[in-house]
């Protein structure tokens, strides 16, 4: 079985997020997913229902790439290389997981995405409205 097929089942030798390389996205190879995680580490994650995902956008400016979406007021900013990939698993339903650089080598594939950042804003972190 796949990586993703097992981490769909909860299967396998290693559990969900125990790799022991650094992988920026998980696509569940086809299998349409209710939702996916965002990890900004071992101890951040959200989580994202694609039923509540608003405003996906891809924009390259000045050399960097950029995906945007919004979920329930939630802002999510994603840089780095080749994210036109996670936009097209989102567009799917088969993206699992989007994980931050986390220190792990990263898997040795060219065509992956690789992520710089990402930033998370939430309704209640915004600032006061200027008067």
């Amino acid at each position: 079985m796949s990586r993703a097929i097992n981490r769909i089942l909860g299967t396998g030798s290693k559990g969900l997020g125990e790799s022991t390389k650094y992988e920026p996205f998980v696509d569940s190879g086809g299998r349409p997913q209710m939702g996916f995680v965002v990890s900004r580490g071992a101890r951040t994650k959200d989580g994202f229902l694609y039923h509540s995902l608003d405003n996906i956008r891809f924009l390259e400016h000045e050399g960097a790439e950029f995906l945007t979406f919004t979920h329930r007021a939630t802002a999510v900013t994603i840089q780095g290389q080749r994210l036109s990939v996670i936009l097209r698993a989102i567009m799917r339903h088969t993206l699992m997981e989007i994980n931050a650089p986390d220190g792990r080598d990263e898997l040795e594939d060219g065509e992956l995405p690789t992520i710089e950042r990402i930033a998370i804003t939430y309704p209640n972190e915004l600032p006061p409205a200027a008067d």
